[in-house]
């Protein structure tokens, strides 16, 4: 059972780090471009520890907001509406 235990400690571990490579740099560039457009940023404070928070879905619904031209509905957007989700 332990050693069951460490392998998804592990796998947990190498996924996180490879979400930080991957995106943590976009992740943080799209938070900074919503803070200056008046859009609630999401918390990114534990998304280097792998608590990612709900980032992606949330940043994926502002986005979308964004794509149907609706700004004023983005920036009204609570950024913890998505928290816990995830895509993992």
């Amino acid at each position: 059972m332990d050693r069951a235990w460490q392998d998804g400690v592990n796998f947990s571990q190498r996924t996180d780090a490879l979400i930080m490579q991957r995106f943590a740099p976009r992740a943080f560039a799209i938070a900074h471009q919503m803070k200056s457009l008046g859009i609630p940023p999401p918390n990114m404070f534990h998304f280097s520890s792998g608590d990612h928070g709900g980032i992606g879905p949330y940043v994926g619904m502002v986005g979308e907001l964004l794509r149907k031209g609706l700004l004023d509905e983005a920036r009204k957007l609570d950024p913890n509406v998505a928290w816990g989700a995830s895509f993992r």
